[in-house]
């Protein structure tokens, strides 16, 4: 087995970071994987279980850093979204058109047994989709300082409401109805600039 370097004094040791992981209660894993699939939202080649693993791979390896003060879901959050961003960008930049429309059939003949397969097909102009992100750039940025309404607004994003988000988040109904209060408060601009257009 290898050695690692000697964490700086700021970030945690590899052994630390595994302890620190290790006492993590289920409710807190939920958390994180409720941050990962919010994450992979639009990831083509990711999903909410697989990009968690590779945050914690990477975190367990030492190759993503865990500073010393950051609580265990901040670190996380901030591994996913970095992950997340860095698959996006390979994407924008990448040879092949995952959204072009193909022939499935081309070169086969009619004698093979084959699955037709589905063409992938974006209605979405580009504006459309620039202008979706930067929404969610901005509702992202809105909810940065209130972790209640970050795990909301999560909660909502996999079509969760009510008592039953509150349940699933294990908050109770006041403290959900709170959170709910703030970002829809914190939403309402974003809401007002798409009834204007």
């Amino acid at each position: 087995m290898m050695s690692s370097p000697p964490p700086a004094d700021d970030s945690l040791s590899l052994a630390e970071v595994d302890a620190a992981l290790r006492a993590l209660l289920p409710a807190d894993w939920e958390r994180a994987l409720r941050l990962a699939r919010f994450r992979a939202g639009g990831l083509a080649d990711w999903t909410g279980e697989s990009l968690l693993s590779e945050a914690l791979a990477k975190l367990l390896a030492g190759e993503r850093v865990w500073r010393r003060d950051v609580s265990a879901l901040q670190t996380l959050k901030n591994v996913l979204h970095s992950l997340a961003s860095n698959d996006r960008k390979k994407q924008t930049g990448a040879p092949i058109d995952r959204f072009a429309t193909v022939d499935v059939g081309a070169g086969g003949t009619e004698d093979e047994d084959h699955m037709p397969g589905v063409a992938a097909v974006d209605e979405r102009s580009p504006e459309s989709i620039v202008d979706g992100r930067s929404q969610l750039v901005a509702i992202e940025k809105l909810v940065a300082d209130d972790e209640d309404a970050q795990m909301v607004l999560m909660a909502w994003s996999e079509g969760i409401r009510g008592k039953a988000a509150a349940e699933d988040l294990d908050f109770d109904m006041k403290r959900y109805d709170a959170a709910r209060k703030r970002l829809e408060r914190k939403l309402e601009p974003i809401a007002n600039l798409r009834n204007i257009q």
